[in-house]
């Protein structure tokens, strides 16, 4: 089935995805978005992928990506790794091409339901406001070194 790449961002990597891709009709790239430009762009996507070159504390972008119940696939460079559960909700990859790719293809044939179930359990699980609210108080409340 036809799928259409958006590609959200402006990292290092920008300029050359564009020479790359500037006669595919099925990619389209819309650079730095946020707020409601970006929600527009994700709120309709079957997976999100994250191809994070660094070790991001915290991708609010997956995180919400989670909370909507989309299939994420991310770099292992990103610490939300415990929140994928491998085929289910999601992939996790090395940074090379196959490595994405196969991630990319394992995702959009995961099975809907669970995966979109499965994804709003570990949005609820490690980022809802309630379980950050729960970690927070557990730790200041353990005695410090």
């Amino acid at each position: 089935f036809p799928v259409t790449i958006h590609v959200v961002g402006n990292g290092t990597k920008l300029v050359e995805l564009q020479k790359q891709s500037k006669d595919l009709k099925n990619v389209k790239i819309h650079g730095a978005k946020y707020g409601e430009q970006l929600e527009l762009i994700l709120k309709h996507c079957k997976v999100a992928i994250f191809p994070g070159l660094w070790e991001e504390p915290f991708g609010r972008t997956l995180v919400e990506s989670l909370a909507r119940g989309q299939a994420v696939a991310c770099s292992e460079k990103f610490s939300h790794g415990k929140s994928i559960i491998e085929g289910v909700n999601g992939s996790v990859f090395k940074m090379d091409s196959s490595s994405i790719v196969n991630a990319v293809q394992m995702c959009l044939r995961m099975e809907s339901k669970k995966q979109i179930t499965t994804s709003n359990k570990m949005w609820q699980e490690f980022y809802s406001p309630s379980s950050v609210a729960l970690f927070w108080k557990k730790y200041y409340s353990e005695p410090s070194d």
